[in-house]
Protein backbone atom coordinates (compact mmCIF):
# COMPACT_ATOMS: atom_id res chain seq x y z
CA UNK A 1 0.00 0.00 0.00
CA UNK A 2 1.12 3.83 -1.03
CA UNK A 3 0.05 6.29 0.40
CA UNK A 4 0.16 10.11 -0.04
CA UNK A 5 -0.53 12.37 2.87
CA UNK A 6 -1.86 15.49 2.23
CA UNK A 7 -1.60 18.40 5.19
CA UNK A 8 -2.27 21.93 4.20
CA UNK A 9 -0.18 23.84 7.00
CA UNK A 10 3.20 23.09 6.99
CA UNK A 11 4.06 26.29 8.31
CA UNK A 12 2.40 25.45 11.69
CA UNK A 13 3.64 23.82 15.15
CA UNK A 14 0.00 22.66 16.74
CA UNK A 15 -0.84 19.58 17.54
CA UNK A 16 -2.41 18.57 14.71
CA UNK A 17 1.03 18.34 13.64
CA UNK A 18 2.58 16.23 16.21
CA UNK A 19 -0.21 13.92 15.51
CA UNK A 20 0.30 13.59 12.08
CA UNK A 21 4.07 13.18 12.64
CA UNK A 22 3.34 10.27 15.40
CA UNK A 23 0.93 8.96 12.34
CA UNK A 24 3.41 8.90 9.57
CA UNK A 25 6.16 7.27 11.58
CA UNK A 26 3.23 4.38 12.57
CA UNK A 27 1.94 3.91 9.39
CA UNK A 28 5.66 2.84 8.41
CA UNK A 29 6.26 0.50 11.32
CA UNK A 30 3.52 -1.31 9.76
CA UNK A 31 5.07 -1.44 6.26
CA UNK A 32 2.64 1.29 4.40
CA UNK A 33 4.51 3.24 2.08
CA UNK A 34 4.22 6.65 2.75
CA UNK A 35 4.58 9.87 1.24
CA UNK A 36 3.60 13.42 2.00
CA UNK A 37 2.78 16.59 0.04
CA UNK A 38 2.87 19.86 2.40
CA UNK A 39 3.93 23.63 2.43
CA UNK A 40 7.13 24.20 4.22
CA UNK A 41 7.57 25.10 7.51
CA UNK A 42 8.59 23.62 10.40
CA UNK A 43 6.42 20.72 10.12
CA UNK A 44 8.28 19.61 7.11
CA UNK A 45 11.62 20.16 8.95
CA UNK A 46 10.14 17.55 11.72
CA UNK A 47 9.25 14.63 9.46
CA UNK A 48 11.26 11.42 9.94
CA UNK A 49 13.69 10.88 7.44
CA UNK A 50 12.44 7.90 5.99
CA UNK A 51 9.26 9.89 4.70
CA UNK A 52 9.40 11.36 0.98
CA UNK A 53 8.00 14.66 1.24
CA UNK A 54 6.84 17.30 -1.85
CA UNK A 55 6.08 20.37 -1.81
CA UNK A 56 2.69 21.81 -2.53
CA UNK A 57 2.33 25.79 -1.87
CA UNK A 58 -0.39 27.38 0.23
CA UNK A 59 -2.01 29.56 -1.94
CA UNK A 60 -5.85 30.54 -1.11
CA UNK A 61 -9.01 30.70 -2.99
CA UNK A 62 -11.75 33.12 -2.46
CA UNK A 63 -10.00 34.81 0.59
CA UNK A 64 -8.92 32.02 2.30
CA UNK A 65 -12.58 30.75 2.36
CA UNK A 66 -11.98 27.18 0.33
CA UNK A 67 -8.06 26.95 1.43
CA UNK A 68 -5.87 25.57 -1.05
CA UNK A 69 -8.55 25.23 -3.73
CA UNK A 70 -7.21 27.26 -6.58
CA UNK A 71 -6.37 25.84 -10.50
CA UNK A 72 -2.94 26.66 -10.06
CA UNK A 73 -3.15 23.85 -6.89
CA UNK A 74 -5.00 21.50 -8.78
CA UNK A 75 -2.58 21.55 -11.34
CA UNK A 76 0.15 21.02 -8.92
CA UNK A 77 -1.15 18.22 -7.25
CA UNK A 78 -2.63 16.24 -10.47
CA UNK A 79 0.84 16.39 -11.59
CA UNK A 80 2.10 14.79 -7.83
CA UNK A 81 -0.50 12.11 -8.07
CA UNK A 82 0.33 10.99 -11.37
CA UNK A 83 4.20 10.86 -10.95
CA UNK A 84 3.99 9.04 -7.54
CA UNK A 85 1.05 6.50 -8.67
CA UNK A 86 -0.21 6.61 -4.80
CA UNK A 87 -2.95 3.97 -4.07
CA UNK A 88 -5.33 6.60 -1.67
CA UNK A 89 -5.02 9.92 -0.87
CA UNK A 90 -5.19 10.68 3.17
CA UNK A 91 -6.01 14.79 4.18
CA UNK A 92 -5.73 16.53 7.07
CA UNK A 93 -7.27 19.43 8.22
CA UNK A 94 -9.48 22.16 6.44
CA UNK A 95 -7.78 23.51 3.14
CA UNK A 96 -6.54 20.20 1.70
CA UNK A 97 -9.89 18.05 1.42
CA UNK A 98 -11.49 19.77 -1.45
CA UNK A 99 -8.42 20.54 -3.09
CA UNK A 100 -7.97 16.48 -2.80
CA UNK A 101 -11.10 15.91 -3.54
CA UNK A 102 -11.18 17.05 -7.33
CA UNK A 103 -7.64 16.41 -7.77
CA UNK A 104 -8.22 13.28 -7.22
CA UNK A 105 -10.84 13.06 -9.42
CA UNK A 106 -9.06 14.54 -12.25
CA UNK A 107 -5.70 11.82 -11.24
CA UNK A 108 -8.26 9.11 -11.02
CA UNK A 109 -7.06 8.32 -7.61
CA UNK A 110 -9.51 7.38 -4.42
CA UNK A 111 -9.29 10.14 -1.35
CA UNK A 112 -10.05 9.78 2.62
CA UNK A 113 -10.56 12.80 4.62
CA UNK A 114 -9.63 12.97 8.58
CA UNK A 115 -11.48 15.64 10.32
CA UNK A 116 -9.24 17.06 13.03
CA UNK A 117 -11.39 20.59 13.74
CA UNK A 118 -14.89 21.89 13.56
CA UNK A 119 -16.67 21.92 10.21
CA UNK A 120 -15.99 25.51 8.38
CA UNK A 121 -17.56 26.48 4.98
CA UNK A 122 -14.62 25.31 3.34
CA UNK A 123 -14.85 22.11 4.51
CA UNK A 124 -18.14 20.52 3.65
CA UNK A 125 -18.67 17.77 1.45
CA UNK A 126 -21.84 17.72 -0.28
CA UNK A 127 -23.05 13.80 0.78
CA UNK A 128 -19.53 13.05 -0.36
CA UNK A 129 -17.64 10.14 1.61
CA UNK A 130 -15.44 11.61 4.91
CA UNK A 131 -13.80 8.67 5.69
CA UNK A 132 -12.45 9.11 9.30
CA UNK A 133 -13.49 11.68 11.57
CA UNK A 134 -13.35 12.77 15.41
CA UNK A 135 -16.04 11.01 17.12
CA UNK A 136 -17.67 14.60 18.50
CA UNK A 137 -17.57 15.97 14.98
CA UNK A 138 -19.81 13.55 13.25
CA UNK A 139 -23.03 15.16 13.79
CA UNK A 140 -21.61 18.29 12.43
CA UNK A 141 -20.44 16.59 9.48
CA UNK A 142 -23.77 14.81 8.61
CA UNK A 143 -25.42 18.21 8.72
CA UNK A 144 -23.25 19.65 6.26
CA UNK A 145 -24.01 16.89 4.15
CA UNK A 146 -21.56 13.99 4.66
CA UNK A 147 -22.91 10.45 4.25
CA UNK A 148 -23.45 9.11 7.63
CA UNK A 149 -22.55 5.58 6.11
CA UNK A 150 -19.14 6.76 4.63
CA UNK A 151 -18.44 8.25 8.46
CA UNK A 152 -15.83 6.22 10.40
CA UNK A 153 -14.98 7.51 14.02
CA UNK A 154 -11.35 7.31 14.58
CA UNK A 155 -9.95 8.81 18.39
CA UNK A 156 -7.40 11.30 18.45
CA UNK A 157 -4.15 9.07 18.77
CA UNK A 158 -0.90 9.85 20.51
CA UNK A 159 2.40 7.95 20.43
CA UNK A 160 2.11 6.96 24.12
CA UNK A 161 6.31 5.73 24.32
CA UNK A 162 6.89 9.69 23.25
CA UNK A 163 4.71 10.82 26.87
CA UNK A 164 6.17 8.20 29.33
CA UNK A 165 4.10 8.94 32.71
CA UNK A 166 6.60 10.46 35.22
CA UNK A 167 5.63 11.16 39.25
CA UNK A 168 4.20 14.37 39.78
CA UNK A 169 6.62 17.69 41.20
CA UNK A 170 6.58 19.13 44.18
CA UNK A 171 6.18 22.33 43.29
CA UNK A 172 2.57 23.92 42.69
CA UNK A 173 2.26 24.55 38.88
CA UNK A 174 0.13 25.31 36.21
CA UNK A 175 1.09 25.82 32.37
CA UNK A 176 -1.55 26.79 29.75
CA UNK A 177 -0.59 24.56 26.50
CA UNK A 178 -1.76 25.44 23.57
CA UNK A 179 -1.31 27.88 20.73
CA UNK A 180 -2.88 31.49 21.60
CA UNK A 181 -4.01 32.99 17.89
CA UNK A 182 -7.32 33.23 16.18
CA UNK A 183 -10.44 31.43 18.92
CA UNK A 184 -7.98 30.34 21.21
CA UNK A 185 -6.74 34.20 21.97
CA UNK A 186 -9.22 34.26 24.89
CA UNK A 187 -7.81 31.26 26.67
CA UNK A 188 -4.65 33.36 27.52
CA UNK A 189 -6.86 36.30 29.11
CA UNK A 190 -8.99 33.86 31.04
CA UNK A 191 -5.61 32.18 32.42
CA UNK A 192 -3.85 35.71 33.16
CA UNK A 193 -6.67 36.07 35.45
CA UNK A 194 -6.79 32.70 37.35
CA UNK A 195 -3.13 33.77 37.49
CA UNK A 196 -3.96 37.07 39.69
CA UNK A 197 -6.27 35.50 41.88
CA UNK A 198 -4.05 32.13 42.55
CA UNK A 199 -0.55 33.62 42.47
CA UNK A 200 -0.56 35.37 45.28
CA UNK A 201 -1.08 31.60 47.20
CA UNK A 202 2.14 30.35 45.83
CA UNK A 203 0.88 28.92 43.18
CA UNK A 204 3.68 29.68 39.71
CA UNK A 205 1.99 29.94 36.36
CA UNK A 206 3.40 29.59 33.24
CA UNK A 207 1.91 29.65 29.17
CA UNK A 208 3.93 27.48 26.45
CA UNK A 209 2.65 28.62 23.47
CA UNK A 210 3.09 31.58 20.78
CA UNK A 211 0.30 33.60 19.34
CA UNK A 212 -1.03 37.25 19.16
CA UNK A 213 -3.09 37.10 22.73
CA UNK A 214 0.48 36.99 24.29
CA UNK A 215 0.83 40.94 24.40
CA UNK A 216 -1.79 41.04 25.93
CA UNK A 217 -1.69 39.31 29.40
CA UNK A 218 2.43 40.99 29.78
CA UNK A 219 1.14 42.48 33.59
CA UNK A 220 0.17 39.08 34.53
CA UNK A 221 1.93 37.29 37.27
CA UNK A 222 2.97 34.26 34.91
CA UNK A 223 6.03 32.64 33.06
CA UNK A 224 5.73 33.23 29.11
CA UNK A 225 7.64 30.25 27.24
CA UNK A 226 6.48 30.85 23.78
CA UNK A 227 6.69 28.12 21.59
CA UNK A 228 8.41 24.97 23.00
CA UNK A 229 9.81 22.20 20.84
CA UNK A 230 10.17 19.88 23.70
CA UNK A 231 6.81 19.81 25.09
CA UNK A 232 7.59 16.67 28.03
CA UNK A 233 10.20 18.78 29.25
CA UNK A 234 7.43 21.30 29.87
CA UNK A 235 4.55 18.72 31.37
CA UNK A 236 7.16 17.47 33.78
CA UNK A 237 7.56 20.50 35.69
CA UNK A 238 3.68 21.07 35.34
CA UNK A 239 1.29 19.59 38.29
CA UNK A 240 -2.07 20.92 36.32
CA UNK A 241 -2.26 21.43 32.24
CA UNK A 242 -4.47 23.21 30.85
CA UNK A 243 -5.88 23.48 27.71
CA UNK A 244 -7.64 21.78 24.66
CA UNK A 245 -7.32 19.32 22.10
CA UNK A 246 -3.76 17.24 21.91
CA UNK A 247 -2.05 19.42 24.79
CA UNK A 248 -4.61 17.41 26.85
CA UNK A 249 -3.94 13.81 25.84
CA UNK A 250 -0.28 14.65 26.30
CA UNK A 251 -0.90 15.71 29.71
CA UNK A 252 -2.90 12.90 30.87
CA UNK A 253 -0.82 10.44 28.97
CA UNK A 254 2.78 11.62 31.15
CA UNK A 255 0.36 11.85 34.50
CA UNK A 256 -0.64 15.09 34.98
CA UNK A 257 -4.05 16.53 36.00
CA UNK A 258 -5.95 18.05 33.21
CA UNK A 259 -7.97 21.12 32.86
CA UNK A 260 -10.37 21.74 29.42
CA UNK A 261 -11.34 25.01 27.88
CA UNK A 262 -12.05 24.14 24.80
CA UNK A 263 -15.78 22.72 23.62
CA UNK A 264 -17.51 19.13 24.90
CA UNK A 265 -14.93 16.30 24.30
CA UNK A 266 -11.56 18.19 23.99
CA UNK A 267 -13.32 20.46 20.81
CA UNK A 268 -14.47 17.42 19.40
CA UNK A 269 -12.10 14.77 20.03
CA UNK A 270 -14.06 12.54 21.99
CA UNK A 271 -17.67 11.32 20.62
CA UNK A 272 -20.82 11.82 22.30
CA UNK A 273 -21.21 8.25 23.85
CA UNK A 274 -18.03 8.89 26.11
CA UNK A 275 -18.75 12.52 26.65
CA UNK A 276 -20.81 11.42 29.76
CA UNK A 277 -17.65 10.14 31.79
CA UNK A 278 -15.11 12.45 30.67
CA UNK A 279 -17.62 15.18 32.06
CA UNK A 280 -17.50 13.45 35.76
CA UNK A 281 -13.65 13.92 35.29
CA UNK A 282 -13.85 17.72 34.03
CA UNK A 283 -12.44 16.98 30.66
CA UNK A 284 -15.66 17.73 28.80
CA UNK A 285 -15.11 21.17 29.05
CA UNK A 286 -15.33 24.37 30.97
CA UNK A 287 -15.39 26.88 27.60
CA UNK A 288 -13.86 30.12 27.95
CA UNK A 289 -17.06 32.57 27.96
CA UNK A 290 -18.06 34.99 30.90
CA UNK A 291 -17.50 33.00 34.28
CA UNK A 292 -14.60 30.94 32.89
CA UNK A 293 -11.89 32.09 35.24
CA UNK A 294 -14.17 32.00 38.29
CA UNK A 295 -14.56 28.54 37.16
CA UNK A 296 -10.91 27.77 36.67
CA UNK A 297 -9.94 28.89 39.97
CA UNK A 298 -12.21 27.07 41.78
CA UNK A 299 -11.26 23.66 39.81
CA UNK A 300 -7.36 24.48 40.57
CA UNK A 301 -7.84 24.98 44.50
CA UNK A 302 -9.86 21.96 44.21
CA UNK A 303 -6.99 19.92 42.47
CA UNK A 304 -4.12 21.48 44.11
CA UNK A 305 -5.57 21.71 47.77
CA UNK A 306 -6.30 18.23 47.63
CA UNK A 307 -3.65 15.32 46.64
CA UNK A 308 -5.96 12.77 46.81
CA UNK A 309 -8.50 13.90 44.42
CA UNK A 310 -5.31 15.33 42.25
CA UNK A 311 -3.92 11.78 42.18
CA UNK A 312 -7.48 9.86 40.89
CA UNK A 313 -7.56 12.31 38.21
CA UNK A 314 -4.41 11.51 37.00
CA UNK A 315 -4.64 7.91 37.34
CA UNK A 316 -7.81 8.24 35.25
CA UNK A 317 -6.61 10.15 32.56
CA UNK A 318 -3.47 7.55 32.59
CA UNK A 319 -5.68 4.90 31.94
CA UNK A 320 -7.99 6.81 29.50
CA UNK A 321 -5.72 8.26 26.98
CA UNK A 322 -3.87 4.45 26.87
CA UNK A 323 -7.22 2.33 26.47
CA UNK A 324 -8.51 5.00 23.43
CA UNK A 325 -5.58 6.94 22.15
CA UNK A 326 -3.03 4.63 21.35
CA UNK A 327 -1.36 5.78 17.70
CA UNK A 328 -0.88 2.00 17.01
CA UNK A 329 -4.47 1.62 17.40
CA UNK A 330 -4.92 4.53 14.59
CA UNK A 331 -2.41 3.26 12.13
CA UNK A 332 -4.51 -0.39 12.31
CA UNK A 333 -7.85 1.18 11.51
CA UNK A 334 -6.36 3.95 9.02
CA UNK A 335 -5.08 0.67 6.95
CA UNK A 336 -7.76 -0.62 6.86
CA UNK A 337 -9.64 2.30 5.66
CA UNK A 338 -7.20 2.66 3.33
CA UNK A 339 -8.07 -0.89 1.70
CA UNK A 340 -11.86 0.36 1.54
CA UNK A 341 -11.06 3.91 -0.28
CA UNK A 342 -9.18 1.29 -2.84
CA UNK A 343 -12.48 -0.79 -3.23
CA UNK A 344 -14.41 1.81 -3.54
CA UNK A 345 -12.43 3.62 -6.55
CA UNK A 346 -12.07 7.33 -7.90
CA UNK A 347 -15.07 9.91 -7.80
CA UNK A 348 -15.82 11.10 -10.78
CA UNK A 349 -14.82 14.41 -11.38
CA UNK A 350 -17.69 15.78 -12.62
CA UNK A 351 -19.08 15.14 -9.22
CA UNK A 352 -16.18 16.90 -7.83
CA UNK A 353 -16.82 20.16 -9.81
CA UNK A 354 -20.11 20.33 -9.71
CA UNK A 355 -19.65 20.14 -5.49
CA UNK A 356 -16.60 23.31 -6.01
CA UNK A 357 -19.45 24.83 -7.88
CA UNK A 358 -21.69 24.84 -5.32
CA UNK A 359 -19.58 26.06 -2.50
CA UNK A 360 -17.49 28.38 -4.66
CA UNK A 361 -20.12 29.89 -6.99
CA UNK A 362 -19.41 30.80 -11.35
CA UNK A 363 -15.81 32.26 -11.20
CA UNK A 364 -13.86 29.58 -9.18
CA UNK A 365 -15.84 26.74 -11.00
CA UNK A 366 -15.28 28.29 -14.43
CA UNK A 367 -10.75 28.51 -13.72
CA UNK A 368 -11.23 24.83 -12.10
CA UNK A 369 -13.03 23.61 -15.59
CA UNK A 370 -10.09 25.40 -17.44
CA UNK A 371 -7.64 23.60 -15.61
CA UNK A 372 -9.30 20.06 -15.50
CA UNK A 373 -9.85 20.27 -19.57
CA UNK A 374 -5.81 18.86 -20.04
CA UNK A 375 -5.86 17.24 -16.93
CA UNK A 376 -8.85 14.93 -17.27
CA UNK A 377 -8.04 12.46 -19.34
CA UNK A 378 -6.51 8.94 -18.72
CA UNK A 379 -3.94 9.05 -16.17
Amino acid sequence: MKVLLLSAYGHCRGGSQRSLLELFGALVARGVAVCVASPEGPFVAALPRSVRWLHLPSTHALDGRLQQLRPDNVHRLVRVLRAEKPDVVHTFQFGSHLLARLAGALAHRPVLHTLLGPLSPGERFGGGHVGAIAGGLLADAVARGADPHGAHVVPSWLDLAAFPRTPLPERARVVLLTRLDGPLARLALVFAETARRLAPSGVSFAIAGDGTALERVRDAPLERLGHVEDVQTVLGGARVVVGVGRALLEAMASGRAAVCLGRTGFGGMVGPERVGRLAFHNFSGRGFGPGAADALVAELRTLLEDPAGLQTRVDWGHGWVERYHDVRSAAAHFESLYSEAVARGPEPHGEALALVARLGGARLWRGLVRAAGPLSGAP
